[in-house]
């Protein structure tokens, strides 16, 4: 969770591509989505929150995948548009996009 659209790409990027996930083998993953959610007691709710794991759970070792919202909100990030995507609990398919795992122009 983060209130920042570039930060939440950045740590993504930074748990994708660590050095010590590639040298153990990891096939790190994520899933982004951005907008209001509920926090109560740590736990956080809402569509963002369920979106979020469904994406992670369609991407593929070494890709974050981010919604159509967030990817909006990062214009200068790089990205290609992945999809739309079927998920799970959404009854239309959904657009996604493939973050680019390189650091954006400042």
């Amino acid at each position: 969770m983060s209130a920042s659209p570039e930060q939440l790409a950045r740590a993504a990027v930074d748990l994708v591509d660590h050095p010590r996930a590639r040298e153990e083998g990891l096939q790190v993953r994520a899933g982004l989505a951005y907008g209001s959610v509920l926090a109560i007691n740590g736990d956080y709710f809402g569509g963002p929150v369920n979106l979020a794991a469904r994406l992670v759970a369609a991407a593929s070792p070494n890709q974050i995948l981010a919604d159509s919202a967030l990817h909006d909100e990062l214009p200068d990030w790089p990205a290609d548009a992945y999809g739309p995507l079927m998920l799970k609990g959404f009854d239309d398919p959904v657009p996604a996009f493939d973050l680019r795992v390189r650091t954006p122009p400042r």
